[in-house]
């Protein structure tokens, strides 16, 4: 009885190291769009040899993408096998928007994405977690619309085409990709933003109720 007990206690759920992952990853995407960035402005982009830039950026695209792999399957587990934790409800948020933020801002550096349109997001970031933390702080949960999760789709898809199209012509030889970067991936960024911004009008929204100060009679 004592070490089964002894198990359950020390039990990790798989979610958590799913969540851990992503957390770990975002090292080498910070190091590498830094990297990156250096090379940009220290060779006067883009007349310099584009091989070791297109290496790093596609690496930053594979991490990205397992990290949103990862962010979907270990929301997906902790449903599926009842292995809903504190650790996954703090830092599952935390490591998604500091994945998507690094990248955000890695495009905004080499001038893919305009700085407003990150700083609406971030912005939005910085007040929905300050309210979530308080909420947190006063025991109360405020679930999550669908605008947010439509806004954490519709954005990861739209770095990935972003990522995607800036390297993509290295690749395949005569491919114009210009009417894409320009129109089609800003767009779709775009729209996440915009999902991104109702999300957080819709849950300070529900949030109102608890900021309200208290009337005593």
């Amino acid at each position: 009885m004592s070490n089964k007990t002894s198990s359950q206690r020390t039990y990790t759920p798989i979610a958590n190291y799913l969540t851990i992952f992503r957390m770990v990853i975002i090292i080498p995407v910070l190091l590498l769009a830094l990297i990156n960035t250096y090379l940009v402005y220290k060779t006067d982009y883009p007349p310099f040899d584009k091989s070791i830039f297109i290496l790093i950026h596609t690496l930053i695209l594979l991490f990205f993408v397992a990290g949103m792999v990862t962010d979907y399957f270990d929301g997906h587990l902790a449903r599926k096998r009842n292995e809903v934790s504190s650790f996954g409800k703090i830092f599952d948020p935390i490591a998604d928007k500091l994945i998507t933020n690094i990248t955000l801002l890695y495009l905004v550096a080499i001038n893919f994405l305009p700085i407003w349109a990150f700083g609406l997001l971030l912005f939005r970031d910085v007040l929905v977690g300050g309210l979530r933390t308080y909420l947190a702080s006063q025991k109360v949960d405020v679930s999550a619309d669908i605008f947010g999760k439509l806004k954490t789709l519709v954005l990861s898809i739209g770095i990935i085409i972003t990522l995607i199209l800036m390297f993509l012509p290295a690749y395949i030889s005569n491919l114009n990709t210009e009417w894409f970067k320009l129109y089609v991936s800003p767009v779709v960024i775009y729209v996440g933003i915009g999902l991104g911004l109702i999300s957080g009008f819709i849950y300070f929204w529900k949030a109102r109720k608890y900021l309200s100060p208290k009337i005593t009679k």
